[in-house]
């Protein structure tokens, strides 16, 4: 016979034995601590210095004094960058033509920092953590940017030209500069300053009767490596990665350990591993804690990660669209369930979407110059884009990143239009009422919106 009184004792061991194991795996979850055995803000520090530094090569000490001077902006400065000066209100005109005089000794120093051969920012050890770093320079970027492209607008409109033409590069050299400062931060607002200077070359174009040199100049720079920013994963992104996973997981000495439930709190509410409404309490991050991947699986993932963001930096919207898949899809192949890797992957994606976007974009402008170049000898515009090609002013026509295809150019009158199919990857005849991106007429242009 079956002795229950025996059964009933080893069931109540069983079921002591299991609550101790989970009691002892809860209390090493819960009282987890990091070990934070590098500092990576000095290491960041040493792996972007340029090689023979020299500080009067440095870009950020021009850049800072220039900006610094221009704090008292009037409010029309960064809203006017959508219309031609002659647009403006009259009394915003002379606030912003005014204004620009008194700081002309400021902008000859941003014209003379876009020229130097790098930028490099020293961070503040202190802070230890680079999740804390401090990018104060970005805002000197934009006021900068913000400021070269009202001067040369005002340039182009008192027949200036060459000033103009000069402005206009200065700014993509300061994109430049600026995206190579280490971080992605860096690159999406170096892109954001390519766009601008996007924006001010067309208004100069479509309002400003510019002579033949100057489009020849034009089309120079947009020939040139200064309109092609490098996509790329740079050292702080990696050192980011590295930094976040001493200061997340334990550390059992091998290189190994476990996400800390305390600090999976600290990184915010967002969606994980089935937890519909996010880890927001302590029993969803000791669960989550629980399941996720160790700390050498989640390194394998960053690194794996990174390795695809290197390649879908340089594949189209086009070419994933083919095989059913787009930059987020591929994405989170790689980091779905990796705590870390999820919260930056919609970034990731927006990343590389901007640089889809900027690729096409540059390549409309390369239309558009071509064509004014055309129609300034010809007397009218080309009737098929083939024709600027034959005439020796494009070499190819440019591609479309969300078509696969060439951009669209199509004669309208004595006008044309240029136009790229859009995000839903729909030809709706460049009709500003889709979603077709529309590089020209200006009026329509996507580089103003």
């Amino acid at each position: 016979m079956i002795n229950i009184k025996r059964v009933f004792v080893w069931a109540g061991r069983l079921i002591g034995v299991t609550i101790l194991i989970v009691i002892i795996l809860l209390s090493l979850a819960v009282t987890g601590t990091p070990k934070i055995k590098v500092n990576y803000v000095e290491r960041l520090n040493a792996i972007s210095k340029p090689a023979d530094y020299n500080e009067s090569d440095n870009v950020r000490s021009l850049l800072i004094n220039a900006a610094g001077d221009f704090n008292s902006a009037p409010d029309i400065l960064a809203g006017s960058f959508k219309k031609w000066p002659a647009e403006l209100e009259p009394n915003e005109f002379v606030e912003l033509g005014s204004w620009l005089e008194r700081k002309q000794a400021s902008i000859d120093l941003l014209d003379e920092a876009a020229n130097k051969p790098y930028y490099w920012c020293e961070y503040d050890t202190n802070s230890c953590s680079l999740a804390n770093l401090r990018i104060d320079d970005l805002k000197d970027f934009r006021i900068g940017c913000y400021v070269l492209c009202s001067r040369a607008k005002l340039e182009a409109l008192g027949g200036n030209f060459d000033a103009m033409t000069k402005h206009i590069a200065n700014i993509y050299r300061l994109s430049q500069l600026c995206s190579h400062g280490e971080t992605l931060v860096h690159i999406m607002v170096g892109l954001a300053m390519q766009g601008l200077g996007n924006n001010t070359t067309v208004l100069c174009l479509a309002s400003a009767d510019l002579p033949d040199e100057q489009l020849c100049s034009l089309a120079h720079l947009y020939g040139s490596n200064l309109v092609e920013l490098e996509m790329t994963i740079h050292g702080a992104e990696k050192l980011y990665a590295a930094d976040s996973m001493q200061r997340l997981f334990t550390d059992d000495g091998n290189g190994n350990g476990r996400l800390i439930p305390g600090k999976l709190l600290e990184l915010g509410c967002r969606d994980i591993m089935g937890v519909e409404e996010g880890v927001d309490s302590w029993p969803k991050a000791i669960w989550v804690s629980m399941w996720h991947p160790d700390r050498k699986s989640t390194g394998e993932a960053i690194k794996n990660t990174y390795e695809l963001l290197e390649e879908l930096f340089k594949k189209s919207p086009a070419s994933l669209r083919e095989n059913d898949s787009n930059y987020l899809q591929e994405l989170y192949g790689k980091t779905l369930g990796y705590r870390l890797l999820e919260i930056g992957t919609p970034a990731f994606g927006q990343l590389c979407n901007l640089a889809a976007k900027h690729r096409t974009y540059r390549n409309g402008m390369q239309i558009i110059i071509a064509a004014k170049i055309f129609e300034a000898g010809r007397g009218k515009p080309a009737e098929k884009v083939e024709e600027l090609v034959e005439a020796g002013l494009l070499k190819a026509v440019p591609m479309d990143e969300y078509s696969g295809k060439s951009l669209i150019y199509k004669r309208l009158g004595d006008d044309f239009i240029v136009y790229g199919v859009g995000e839903d990857f729909v030809d709706d005849g460049g009709n500003d009422g889709k979603k077709d991106t529309i590089f020209w007429p200006a009026e329509k242009s996507s580089f103003l919106n």
